[in-house]
């Protein structure tokens, strides 16, 4: 575990890129320092670390450059995490194994170059969420998680496939995520911005008898800002629903933004439905790749469609930039 020294300055800059590559701030003011918390729980206090952003696209990402493995952790010689399992606001969690469930709805949590491999869960509770977990609301709350690897594989089949490896709102990016149900639930509320980016989820299991698997979700998101960017999904499973299925079934869903992502697997890669709560008018996907594999690339039920649909394609690893056949819009 890496320890700075402490950081007493009131302001706090939390830096997130944009889509369009430039930076965007947003200034939270502290009494006092972040918290850290060690293995055994007790806090220290460093400021937030800012990472710069790779710029590598779905189609490049792999096991070997997501997670642990991108940033040359070497995750069999990680401590054991024996800190709350409902970390404090302000918690920074970092470069441990944590072998338990984790509630992150007390504040802005980060967790940082972990191995989060649960050997058991409450059947139906994402592995890590930041939701009211007794009423299901959503929390102006956001979570930060970057270069872990997410590893569901221990959580017994009859348990895992109603479970996300995330549910919530916040960051999260850089990480390998494999042997869940469905790997992001992402969710919030504003004034909450949400990110995923370069992460690669795969592995997804199934539980009998009804469980569905999806790769990344939205089921109820209008803003600020979405963004789903060069991630790697994978939703190859018993049942799957898709790679990333954008569905207002618990409220109204737009302002985001899809790009760069390398979309796999046997049914529709990319989803539109307006369902109960429908979408709004901005929503746009750009320069996606689709495995042509299974149903085909994408469909569209209800609403006004994409606002924009620009340069997607099948993914070909023999082109340029995997630039296989182009895929037309698909139209409500």
């Amino acid at each position: 575990m890496t320890i700075k020294k402490p950081f007493t300055r009131r302001q706090f800059l939390l830096i997130s890129l944009t889509v369009a590559g430039g930076l965007s701030c947003t200034a939270l003011n502290r009494s006092s320092a972040k918290a850290a918390v060690t293995t055994d729980g007790s806090s220290i206090y460093l400021p937030l670390i800012v990472q710069q952003r790779r710029l590598l696209k779905g189609w490049q990402l792999n096991e070997l450059n997501t997670g642990l493995a991108g940033v040359g952790v070497d995750r069999s010689a990680l401590p054991l995490y024996t800190g709350s399992d409902t970390p404090a606001d302000g918690a920074v969690i970092r470069e441990v194994r944590i072998e338990k469930q984790l509630d992150l709805s007390a504040g802005t949590v980060t967790l940082e170059r972990c191995w989060i491999r649960p050997l058991s869960i409450s059947r139906g509770l994402p592995i890590i969420w930041n939701y009211n977990r007794d009423t299901g609301s959503v929390l102006p709350t956001c979570a930060w998680i970057r270069d872990c690897d997410i590893d569901c594989t221990a959580v017994p089949s009859a348990d895992i496939g109603w479970s996300a490896a995330f549910g919530g709102s916040g960051v999260i990016e850089r990480c390998h995520i494999w042997g869940s149900g469905t790997g992001l639930w992402l969710r919030g509320v504003s004034p909450i911005a949400i990110r995923a980016e370069e992460n690669y989820i795969h592995g997804l299991r199934h539980s009998p008898p009804d469980s569905h698997q999806d790769g990344m979700t939205l089921r109820d998101y209008s803003g600020p800002g979405a963004s789903l960017l060069n991630n790697r999904i994978d939703s190859s499973s018993e049942s799957e629903t898709g790679p990333l299925f954008l569905q207002a079934g618990f409220g109204h869903i737009d302002n985001v933004h899809i790009e760069g992502n390398l979309l796999e697997g046997n049914a529709w890669k990319l989803v539109l439905e307006a369902n109960t709560y429908g979408y709004g008018p901005n929503m746009r996907a750009i320069n996606n790749r689709f495995r042509n594999t299974g149903y085909g690339a994408a469909y569209v039920t209800g609403g006004p469609g994409w606002a924009e649909w620009r340069g997607n394609y099948l993914d070909d690893p023999t082109q340029i930039n995997h630039r296989g056949a182009l895929v037309s819009q698909p139209l409500p």
